[in-house]
C-alpha cells in the first residue's frame, strides 16, 4: 500500500528554508507525524491543511534565522562587488526599474488622491444628484416642490452658481461660488475648519459668506481672525462666518465662496437651480430615480409643460462621487492599467537580463555547490542581489517621482477633485516600497529557480559555451512573448489617443484663436449702475486697447467660447398672435468688433455695424447656421420675436457655427444681440494682435487698469490657451500613454536584443560547427533572425488581439476614431516588428562573423 505523502509544494518550501544540516530531520519528523497521527484523525484534506499551517507558521522564524541570518553581510558585500564589476548591467536594471517605478508612483499618487481617497462628506455614498436632462435645470419653485415630495431622500439642498466680487483691499477680485440652501453643508455632512456653516436665520440676512481654503489663504493670509470680520462682497458689507478646510471638495471645482440663498423662491426666479440630496437608509439609487421621474414629471405637467415617457426615461439619479469625477474615473483607470502593463513589461525585461547574467555565472554557482554551498545559499545570494537592484531602482524612482510630480500636477485638468493635494504622501511612499518588493519577487523568481535547479554539477563538466537547457530557453522565450505583447498593448493605446488629439486639433471651432488675447471684466454695480455708464466704460477700454501696437481688432462678448455660462431664450418666427411654436436659442451679447477680432465667418447677409450699436436703434441680430437650419425657413431679412415679451428683431446676417462649450460638442443654436439693447455687466474683451500675442499681455493689463483700477479683472489670457484647456484631458492621456509606449518599445527592443545576444553566446560552439561544415554567414544570420522572431511574432499576435478586444476601455475618451481603428491598432505591431528586426540585426551579424576555429578552440 502506498504511503500517504504530505503536500509536495509545502514540503519543498520547508526544505528550501531550513539549514541543510537540519532539513532532513525536521522534515522527516513532520512527515512522520502527518502520516501516523494527523491523517488518520483528520482525513486527507484536514491533514493537508494542518501540514500547510505548520509550514506557514514556521516561515517568519525560518526567514529571520536562515534566509537573513549569519552570512547576510558577506552576501551583501559580494552582491555589491558583482554589481560594481558590471556597471553597465547594474545601470541598465536600476535605470529601467527607476523609470518605471517613477511613472507608476506618479500615476498612483494621482489615482490615490483623486479616486481612492474618501470624499470629505458624511456617508458620501448616500449623496445623489438628480439630472433632469442635459441642458435643463429646475427653477426655485420647482426645487422646493421637488424637495417636499421626494420621500426617498432624507434631505435636499439646492444651489445656484454665483459670482462674488471681493473689493476690500487694494485689488478687487472676482470669485466663483454659489448661493446655497442654508442647510447645504449640513446635508453634505461637511464641517468648516474655522467658524461655522450657515444657519436657518442666515437666509434672511444673506450678508454672510463662507470661504474656501484657497481664497482664505490667498486673500486673507490664512488669518483665523477673518471669521467674524466684515468684508466688502459684491458691494455689500458681508460677515465671514466660516472657512472650509484644505481637504474639502466643493460640488463644483472652481467654487471659492458660498452665500445663503433667500428663503423666498420668488427672489431666485429666473435662475437655474440644482438640487442635491441624501438617500434615506435602506433606499436604493434605483428607487430614488423611479420616484424622481414620477415627481419631477408631475411638477412640470402642473406648470403647464408636456412630459413624454422618453422625457421621464432621460431623467437620471447619479451618485455625487460619479458627478464629481466625470470621466476622470475612466482616465485614471486607463493610466493605472498602462502603468501595470509597463511594470509587468519591465519585470519581464529585467528577469531576462538576470537570467542572462545568471547563465554567465553558472560556473560560479556550480563551484560553490561543489564546495559545499547549498541550493538555498545560492538562491539567497541571488535574492540579495535582486533585492539590492530593486531597492536602488526604488530610490532612483522615488527621486524621479518627487521631481516629476509638479510637472504632472501642472498638466492635470483643473476640474479633477483634490488635484492640488497630489504629492509624495506616506501612502504613496508605501506603494513605492510595496512595488519594489513585488518587482524584486517577480524579477528574481526565474533567475533563482534557474540557478538552484538541477544540473549545477554538470556545468563544470560541460564546455564554457554549452547551450542552455530547454527549460531555460522556454522561460526566456516566454518572457520575450510577454514583453512583445505588453509593448503592443501600450503602443496601441497610445496610437488611439494620439489620433484622438489629432482629430480634436483638426476640428474647426468656428473662430480663429491664434493671435487673440482675452480678459474678463466685472464692473461694480455701485460705480456703473446702468447701461450708459457701462457703455462709456467699455468704450474707453476699447479705445485704449485699439491704441496698443499691433492691435488690429477689439470686441467683446458676455460668454466667451470654450468657457462656462449661457443665457437661453425663446424666439418665434411669426407674430405673437400666430401659431408658430417657440424655438430655443442661446443668446450672445456682443460689442462691435467681436466677429472681426475672433474671425467668425459671415455666411450670408451682413455683419453688425456701427448703426446697430447706437442707442435707440432697431434691434438687429445675427443668427448662426444651426438657427437658420432649425427655423425651417429663410430668416435673413425677416423679423423674429424674442422672449416672453416678443421683442421684434430683424435678422441681418447668418454667421458660421461656433463650438461654444467644447470641441467635442456640436454648436448650439445661437443668436447674437448688440450690447446696446442688453447691457450685460460682465464681458470678455477679445483683442486681436498682428504679431505674437504673448508679448502684449502686460500691455493689455496696463491698458485695462488705466481706465479704472478698481474693476475686477480675470486674465489677460491667450485665446489659444483657453481652447487648449478643452483638450487637456485627451492630451494628458495621449502624452502619458505615448510615454508608456515609448518606454515599452525601448524595453521590448532591449529585451529582444539581450535574448538574441545571449543565445548567440551560448551557441558559439554549435554555430562554429555549422560554419566549419560549410554554412555561409548570411544563412547563419538569417537563421538567428528567424529564431529570434519566433517568440516576438507570437507576442505581436497576442498583443494585437488584446488591443482589439480591450480597445473599448478607451471608448469614452476617443474622438474621431473608433476603438477598433485598424490604423492605430495595426501600426503598433508593425512598429515593434521593425524595432525587433533592428535589435536582432547586431546578434545575427555577430553570429555570421564568428571564427569557427576560434570558437571551437575556446570550447
Amino acid at each position: 500500500m502506498r504511503t500517504p505523502a504530505p503536500p509536495r509544494i509545502a514540503r519543498l518550501l520547508l526544505q528550501w528554508l531550513l539549514p541543510p544540516g537540519d532539513a532532513a530531520a525536521v522534515v522527516g519528523d513532520l512527515d512522520e507525524e502527518y502520516q501516523r497521527y494527523i491523517r488518520p484523525q483528520r482525513g486527507p484534506l484536514g491533514a493537508d491543511v494542518w501540514y500547510w499551517r505548520q509550514v506557514l507558521l514556521s516561515v517568519p522564524n525560518l526567514v529571520r534565522l536562515h534566509a537573513f541570518g549569519p552570512g547576510l553581510g558577506t552576501e551583501v558585500r559580494h552582491a555589491l562587488r558583482v554589481m560594481g564589476r558590471r556597471p553597465a548591467f547594474t545601470l541598465a536594471i536600476t535605470g529601467t526599474l527607476g523609470l518605471v517605478l517613477a511613472l507608476g508612483t506618479g500615476v498612483f499618487s494621482v489615482v490615490r488622491t483623486v479616486l481612492l481617497a474618501p470624499l470629505p462628506y458624511t456617508s458620501a455614498d448616500r449623496l445623489v444628484r438628480p439630472i433632469p436632462d442635459e441642458l435643463f435645470f429646475v427653477d426655485a419653485l420647482e426645487a422646493r416642490a421637488f424637495a417636499e415630495r421626494m420621500t426617498t431622500l432624507q434631505s435636499t439642498a439646492a444651489w445656484s452658481r454665483e459670482l462674488f466680487l471681493f473689493s476690500d483691499g487694494d485689488q478687487p477680485e472676482e470669485v466663483r461660488g454659489a448661493s446655497v440652501s442654508w442647510n447645504h453643508f449640513d446635508m453634505l455632512g461637511a464641517r468648516p475648519l474655522h467658524g461655522r456653516g450657515f444657519r436657518d436665520e442666515d437666509a434672511d440676512a444673506r450678508d454672510v459668506v463662507v470661504l474656501a481654503h484657497g481664497l482664505w489663504v490667498r486673500r486673507f493670509g490664512a488669518d483665523p481672525g477673518v471669521v467674524g470680520r466684515t468684508v466688502q462682497v459684491s458691494g455689500r458689507a458681508t460677515t465671514v462666518v466660516g472657512v472650509m478646510g484644505a481637504d474639502y471638495v466643493p460640488l463644483e471645482h472652481d467654487w471659492e465662496a458660498w452665500s445663503p440663498m433667500p428663503p423666498d423662491p420668488e427672489a431666485m426666479m429666473g435662475r437655474g437651480m440644482v438640487v442635491d440630496g441624501r438617500l434615506r437608509d435602506g433606499v436604493t439609487l434605483e428607487q430614488a430615480q423611479d420616484e424622481m421621474r414620477r415627481v419631477l414629471g408631475d411638477i412640470w405637467i402642473e406648470g403647464g409643460g408636456e412630459v413624454s415617457d422618453l422625457d421621464r426615461a432621460s431623467m437620471r439619479m447619479i451618485p455625487i462621487r460619479a458627478w464629481l469625477l466625470g470621466d476622470a474615473d475612466r482616465i485614471l483607470r486607463v493610466l493605472g492599467a498602462g502603468v501595470a502593463f509597463l511594470i509587468l513589461l519591465a519585470c519581464a525585461n529585467v528577469a531576462n537580463l538576470l537570467l542572462a547574467h545568471g547563465r554567465s555565472r553558472a560556473r560560479e554557482f556550480a563551484v560553490r555547490s561543489v564546495l559545499g554551498g547549498s541550493r538555498a545559499r545560492v538562491g539567497r545570494q541571488i535574492v540579495v542581489e535582486v533585492l539590492l537592484l530593486a531597492i536602488a531602482g526604488g530610490v532612483l524612482g522615488t527621486a524621479l517621482t518627487a521631481s516629476a510630480l509638479p510637472w504632472l500636477v501642472e498638466r492635470l485638468p483643473p476640474d479633477l477633485p483634490r488635484v492640488g493635494q497630489v504629492g509624495m504622501t506616506p501612502g504613496v511612499a508605501g506603494f513605492a516600497a510595496a512595488t519594489v518588493v513585488l518587482v524584486a519577487f517577480m524579477t528574481g523568481l526565474a533567475p533563482v529557480l534557474s540557478a538552484t535547479g538541477s544540473g549545477l554539477g554538470r556545468t563544470l563538466s560541460s564546455g564554457r559555451g554549452s547551450s542552455a537547457g530547454r527549460g531555460h530557453v522556454r522561460v526566456r522565450s516566454a518572457l520575450v512573448v510577454a514583453e512583445a505583447a505588453l509593448a503592443v498593448l501600450l503602443l496601441a493605446g497610445a496610437g488611439l489617443m494620439v489620433r484622438t488629439v489629432a482629430s480634436l486639433a483638426a476640428v474647426d471651432p468656428g473662430f480663429d484663436p491664434d493671435g487673440v488675447v482675452t480678459v474678463r471684466l466685472s464692473p461694480p454695480a455701485d460705480r456703473y449702475p446702468s447701461g450708459p455708464e457701462l457703455e462709456t466704460y467699455y468704450g474707453r477700454i476699447t479705445s485704449e486697447l485699439a491704441r496698443l501696437p499691433g492691435v488690429t481688432d477689439v470686441g467683446a462678448i458676455q460668454f466667451l467660447p470654450m468657457t462656462p455660462g449661457g443665457w437661453w431664450s425663446t424666439y418665434r418666427t411669426a407674430a405673437p398672435e400666430g401659431v408658430d411654436a417657440d424655438h430655443y436659442t442661446a443668446m450672445r451679447v456682443v460689442r462691435q468688433g467681436y466677429f472681426e477680432a475672433m474671425r467668425v465667418r459671415l455666411v450670408r447677409g451682413r455683419s453688425l455695424n456701427e448703426e446697430d450699436f447706437v442707442p435707440g436703434a432697431p434691434v438687429r441680430v445675427l443668427v448662426n447656421e444651426r438657427v437658420a437650419a432649425e427655423a425651417g425657413a429663410e430668416l435673413l431679412g425677416r423679423t423674429v420675436y424674442l422672449g416672453e415679451d416678443a421683442t421684434p428683431a430683424e435678422v441681418v446676417g447668418v454667421v458660421a457655427d461656433v463650438r461654444q462649450s467644447d470641441l467635442r460638442q456640436a454648436a448650439h443654436a445661437e443668436m447674437y444681440v448688440p450690447f446696446v439693447h442688453v447691457p450685460w455687466r460682465r464681458l470678455y474683451l477679445v483683442t486681436r494682435v498682428g504679431g505674437d500675442p504673448s508679448g502684449v499681455l502686460e500691455a493689455v493689463r496696463s491698458a485695462v487698469s488705466s481706465v479704472d483700477p478698481s474693476v475686477s479683472m480675470t486674465g489677460p489670457t491667450l485665446m489659444s490657451d483657453v481652447v487648449a484647456k478643452t483638450t487637456a484631458r485627451a492630451r494628458l492621456v495621449a502624452t502619458l500613454l505615448s510615454l508608456f509606449g515609448l518606454v515599452g518599445l525601448t524595453l521590448g527592443g532591449v529585451g529582444i536584443y539581450g535574448v538574441a545576444a545571449q543565445a548567440v553566446g551560448e551557441r558559439r560552439r554549435e554555430i562554429g560547427i555549422r560554419l566549419a561544415l560549410g554554412a555561409d554567414g548570411p544563412s547563419v544570420a538569417a537563421r538567428t533572425i528567424r529564431e529570434g522572431l519566433g517568440p516576438v511574432v507570437l507576442g505581436l499576435v497576442l498583443g494585437a488581439a488584446g488591443s482589439y478586444v480591450g480597445g473599448g476601455v478607451l471608448e469614452g475618451l476617443l474622438f474621431g476614431v473608433q476603438a477598433a481603428d485598424l490604423a492605430a491598432l495595426g501600426s503598433a505591431p508593425l512598429v515593434l516588428l521593425a524595432v525587433a528586426l533592428v535589435a536582432l540585426t547586431s546578434p545575427a551579424v555577430r553570429a555570421a562573423r564568428l571564427d569557427p576555429v576560434r570558437s571551437l578552440r575556446e570550447e
